[in-house]
């Protein structure tokens, strides 16, 4: 980070780039092994502190694909939560 820091000159993407990447890191610190079985419910594969990770990671500006490959989640998976919790980026309240 510090090297991008250094040569680029978009700050406002950096703090973006910082925040999905202590994101993924928290992601891969916490997640869980893949169940063998295919079709089980985010709620099944994730914490509720992860999900709310998701919703906060969006609310605080990230795009919907950049969160989804943060968390190993599909874009599509993301906006379904987005959705079910009512949540909008700071942008576009």
């Amino acid at each position: 980070m510090d090297l991008a820091g250094r040569y680029w000159n978009r700050f406002d993407l950096l703090k973006q780039l910082e925040r999905l990447a202590l994101a993924a890191a928290l992601a891969a610190k916490t997640r869980r092994a893949t169940p063998e079985r295919q079709g089980w419910s985010v709620a099944d594969r994730y914490t509720p502190e992860e999900l709310t990770a998701v919703i906060d990671l969006y609310r605080s500006g990230a795009k919907a694909a950049d969160v989804a490959e943060a968390f190993g989640l599909s874009v599509s998976t993301v906006q379904r939560l987005i959705r079910k919790h009512g949540a909008c980026r700071k942008d576009q309240r």
